[in-house]
C-alpha cells in the first residue's frame, strides 16, 4: 500500500463544516429536499475518526449524488476520491473522475491533481503521462484542458524530447481551441528560456511561426518568443527589429509591460544604445499606445540623463514637449521628471536652458493643479539659474498653494539676491538682514519648525538659515573689503549655527551638515 497523504482530508471537512453553516439555504423545495451537508458532514468525519473508511465512503456517495450543486458537493467528490486514493482504488478514483469531467466539471476541476500526485508516487511516468492523456481523451472542460496539456508537454519534454512535444501539439491543435494551444506552448517555452533550455524553447517557436499558416493567433506567441530568445541569446544586434515586430502585436496593456521589461533587460546587459533606439521607436506609436508612449518617453530622457550627458537629455525634451504631440496627460508627468531632475542634478547652465525651454511649453493644455505645482519647481530653479526677474515674476504670477505672508518672504529673498547679483551690497545686506526678520519672527513659540532655503532646497530649522544668511552677509562684506563687518557677521553666523546644533539631533544629518559649515568657516576665515 503506498503512503498517500493528499492533505485534503482534513482541510475539506473544516472548509465543509463551516461553509454549509455560513450559507443560508433559501426555502425553496430543492433546498428542503437536499440533506443536511453540515450534519452528513460531521457523521463522515466520525466515521473517519474511527477508521471506518467504508462507511465514510458510503455517505460520500450518497452525498455526492444528492447535494445540489455547489462547495459542498465538490468538497465531498474531492474528498471521495482521496479517500479511493487513500485505499489503492485508483481505478475507481479515476473512473469517478473521467465520468464527472463530463457529468460534474466543477466537481472535476475540484479534485484536480490528487490522482496526478498519487501516480507521481511510482516514479513511473509512464503511468502519470498514459492518464494525462486519457484525461485529455474524454474531451475536459477548457481550464482542465489547459491544465491536463501543460502536464503532458512537460512529461514529453523532460523524459522523451521536444520533438514528441512537437507531435503532440500538432495532434491537439486539430482539437483543441487554438488559444489554449497558444497559451501552453507560450508558457512552457517560457519556461524553457528560463531554464536557459534554450534550443528546446526555440523548436516550440519554430512550432509557433509554423502553426501560423492554420492560424494567425499563433503570431503574437512566435514573435514574443523570438524577442525572448534574441535576449536571452544575447544577440542584441537583432534585438530592435524583433521588439518592434512583436510589440505590434499586443495590446496596450501587454505592450506596456513587455516594453518595460525588454527595456530594463537591455539596460541590464549594458545595452544602452539598444535600450535607446526601443524608447526612440515605441514614442513614435503614442496614438496606438499612448500609456507605452508616455513610459517610453521617460526612458528616453533618463537614458542619456543617466549617462552624464545633459544637454541631450534637455534637447529630447524640447523635442517631445515642444510640438512632440503627446497628449496633456502624458505630457505633464514628462515635464514633471525633468523640472525635478534639472532642480535636484542641474547645473546653472542647464538650469537656464530649461527655463528658455518652459516658455514655449503648452501650458494651456496642461491642468490648473499641475501648473501651480510646476511654478513651485520653476522658481526654485530660477534660483539657480540666478534669473531673478524670472523668480520675481513667478512670485508676481502667485502660487496657490502658498500664502501672502510666504510670498513676502520670498519676493524680499529674491530682491535680496539680485542686489547681490548686481553688487549693490548695502541694498543686499538690508534684504538679507529684512528676510533674516522674518525668520526670526516665524521662530516665535516654534523654534524647531522646519522650513525650505529656497537657494539650496533643503529642509532647515530657522537657527541654520539664519546662519546661512548671516555667512552669506559676512561673503558680500569681505568681498565689499569690509573685514571689521564681515567678521562680526561671520561671529553672528558661528552663533547661529550653535544653537541649530541644539535644535537637531546629535547625528543627525542637519548636524553633520551643521558641522559641516562650521568647519568650512574655520579653515577659510582668519
Amino acid at each position: 500500500m503506498k503512503f498517500w497523504c493528499s492533505g485534503i482530508t482534513s482541510v475539506l471537512m473544516v472548509l465543509s463544516l463551516f461553509g454549509s453553516a455560513c450559507v443560508e439555504r433559501q426555502p425553496d423545495e430543492t433546498a428542503i429536499a437536499a440533506p443536511d451537508a453540515r450534519a452528513l458532514f460531521e457523521e463522515i468525519y466520525t466515521h473517519l475518526e474511527e477508521g471506518d473508511t467504508g462507511e465514510a465512503l458510503n455517505l460520500l456517495r450518497y452525498a455526492v449524488a444528492e447535494l445540489p450543486d455547489g462547495i459542498d458537493k465538490q468538497n465531498a467528490f474531492a474528498l471521495k476520491v482521496d479517500l479511493l486514493l487513500r485505499e489503492d482504488r485508483v481505478e475507481e478514483a479515476q473512473e469517478i473522475y473521467i465520468d464527472a469531467l463530463t457529468a460534474d466539471p466543477e466537481c472535476a476541476e475540484r479534485a484536480h491533481g490528487m490522482i496526478e500526485q498519487y501516480l507521481e508516487l511510482d516514479d513511473d511516468e509512464t503511468l502519470l503521462l498514459g492518464w494525462v492523456q486519457r484525461v485529455l481523451r474524454a474531451e475536459p472542460p477548457p481550464a482542465l484542458q489547459t491544465a491536463y496539456l501543460q502536464s503532458e508537454l512537460l512529461i514529453l519534454q523532460r523524459d522523451a524530447d521536444i520533438e514528441e512535444v512537437c507531435k503532440a501539439l500538432d495532434r491537439y491543435s486539430a482539437e483543441f481551441d487554438p488559444a489554449i494551444i497558444e497559451s501552453v506552448t507560450f508558457a512552457l517555452a517560457e519556461k524553457l528560456i528560463q531554464d536557459r533550455q534554450l534550443d528546446d524553447a526555440e523548436r516550440l517557436q519554430q512550432w509557433l511561426t509554423a502553426a501560423a499558416d492554420r492560424d494567425e493567433i499563433y503570431l503574437r506567441a512566435s514573435a514574443l518568443l523570438e524577442t525572448e530568445l534574441v535576449m536571452a541569446r544575447n544577440s542584441w544586434e537583432l534585438f530592435n527589429d524583433s521588439a518592434q515586430r512583436a510589440l505590434m502585436m499586443l495590446d496596450e496593456r501587454e505592450a506596456g509591460t513587455r516594453f518595460a521589461r525588454w527595456l530594463r533587460g537591455a539596460r541590464r546587459a549594458r545595452q544602452v544604445d539598444v535600450a535607446d533606439r526601443l524608447a526612440a521607436q515605441t514614442l513614435t506609436w503614442h496614438e496606438r499606445f499612448p500609456v507605452t508612449a508616455a513610459l517610453a518617453a521617460r526612458w528616453y530622457l533618463s537614458i542619456p540623463w543617466d549617462q552624464g550627458d545633459g544637454e541631450e537629455a534637455l534637447t529630447r525634451f524640447k523635442r517631445l514637449s515642444v510640438g512632440g504631440g503627446l497628449p496633456p496627460q502624458y505630457l505633464t508627468p514628462l515635464i514633471g521628471w525633468m523640472s525635478n531632475v534639472i532642480f535636484s542634478d542641474g547645473t546653472q547652465e542647464q538650469s537656464v536652458k530649461f527655463l528658455k525651454i518652459s516658455d514655449a511649453l503648452p501650458w494651456s493644455e496642461i491642468a490648473d493643479d499641475a501648473r501651480s505645482r510646476f511654478l513651485g519647481i520653476l522658481l526654485d530653479i530660477s534660483f539657480n539659474a540666478a534669473d531673478y526677474d524670472r523668480s520675481i515674476a513667478f512670485l508676481d504670477e502667485g502660487l496657490p498653494q502658498y500664502d501672502a505672508e510666504w510670498h513676502k518672504l520670498m519676493r524680499n529673498k529674491v530682491y535680496a539676491h539680485k542686489a547681490e547679483d548686481a553688487g549693490d551690497t548695502d541694498e543686499a545686506i538690508r534684504r538679507f538682514r529684512v528676510f533674516m526678520e522674518d525668520i526670526a519672527a516665524e521662530m516665535e513659540g516654534e523654534d524647531k519648525q522646519e522650513l525650505l532655503d529656497p537657494v539650496s532646497g533643503q529642509r532647515v530649522t530657522p537657527s541654520m538659515i539664519l546662519a546661512l544668511n548671516a555667512r552669506r552677509i559676512g561673503d558680500i562684506l569681505s568681498r565689499s573689503d569690509r573685514a571689521e563687518e564681515a567678521a562680526a557677521a561671520y561671529d553672528e553666523a558661528v552663533g547661529y549655527y550653535s544653537r541649530a546644533l541644539e535644535e537637531v539631533g546629535a547625528k543627525s544629518a542637519e548636524a553633520a551638515w551643521i558641522r559641516t559649515q562650521l568647519d568650512e568657516m574655520a579653515d577659510t576665515q582668519p
